[in-house]
């Protein structure tokens, strides 16, 4: 499963995502596709690379920095093309697309982590970046065409202020997990 994540797999996923889009005849769809699946793998990549720097816990050598795992690509990838998905099938289509998508990133996840590529929390982390991206499109999908509903407009900032407060308490959780990890190591 983990050998489906590769820069060839991202490109035709994605291609496949833009031809259901395209198919539908809706382009708008297909650029909030795209925009979450770029823009999520991009900024996991900037984090881990640039921005983030993660501390060696098992004693693993690493003279160049080069071994940080924070956020998981490959849950990135898994992640954002289900999210993709979800998007641009029809409406009676996205139970099955989000359980399929949903299970394949999810599996993918935790096959990283079993693999011992990974940590849990590079894992969740990848669909936190994922989520947010997601939160952040279709917030413009949703102010820029409506939401074909009178109602569903009234639980959108009951989401944002949840995503947000989900990605801040998550946050918070792995600085504190972090420090107690390291205070034990100090300990012993």
């Amino acid at each position: 499963l983990l050998d489906t994540i590769r820069v060839a797999s991202l490109a035709l996923g994605s291609l496949a995502i833009l031809v259901i889009a395209a198919a539908r005849r809706r382009p708008f769809l297909a650029l909030t596709a795209g925009t979450i699946v770029v823009g999520a793998n991009i900024t996991t990549q900037l984090l881990k690379k640039v921005v983030l720097d993660r501390p060696d816990l098992v004693g693993r050598p690493d003279p160049l920095g080069l071994l940080n795992s924070f956020p998981s690509g490959h849950s990135t990838v898994a992640m954002s093309l289900a999210v993709a998905l979800i998007i641009v099938v029809p409406e009676s289509g996205r139970p099955l697309a989000a359980l399929a998508g949903l299970l394949y990133a999810t599996l993918v996840g935790a096959g990283t982590v079993t693999a011992g590529w990974h940590r849990p929390s590079d894992a969740l982390s990848a669909f936190a970046v994922v989520g947010i991206w997601t939160f952040g499109v279709c917030a413009v999908l949703v102010h820029r065409r409506g939401t074909g509903s009178p109602r569903v407009h009234e639980g959108l900032p009951g989401l944002l202020m949840g995503g947000t407060m989900m990605a801040m308490s998550y946050h918070g959780a792995n600085k504190v997990v972090t420090r107690l990890i390291h205070a034990r190591i100090g300990a012993e």
